[in-house]
């Protein structure tokens, strides 16, 4: 249980340094589902509910994405790559100039995939 859960440091507002945790699914899990009394129900039911939900959203994600990948196949290696420079992009992609890259980024922010 304890590989569940993770610290993490972030600066807040005031630009002090703070730590939250983030944890798995199961370490959420293990919290929510130690909950008793008439509260605990419908509490392991809406985690239940918005897990299935995210994993729902993720698999409707990974078949949009591929769907554009099948119609753009230049477009896989931009999302892939998102930090590498356009000259590098246009050796992955078989583009022939840098502003090509910069039109499918374009793009590729006003579907979501960037």
């Amino acid at each position: 249980v304890r590989a569940s859960f993770f610290p993490v440091p972030y600066k807040d507002k005031q630009g002090r340094w703070q730590v939250t945790y983030l944890m798995t699914e199961e370490g959420f899990g293990f919290l929510v589902m130690r909950f008793t009394g008439a509260a605990a129900a419908p509490w392991k039911i809406r985690f239940l509910a918005a897990f299935s939900a995210a994993k729902a959203l993720a698999i409707l994600k990974e078949r949009e994405a591929n769907a554009l990948y099948a119609i753009r196949p230049r477009w896989k290696p931009i999302v892939e790559h998102p930090d590498l420079p356009r000259a590098g992009l246009i050796q992955l992609t078989g583009h022939k100039s840098p502003g090509s890259i910069t039109a499918c980024r374009r793009r590729m922010r006003s579907v979501g995939l960037l």
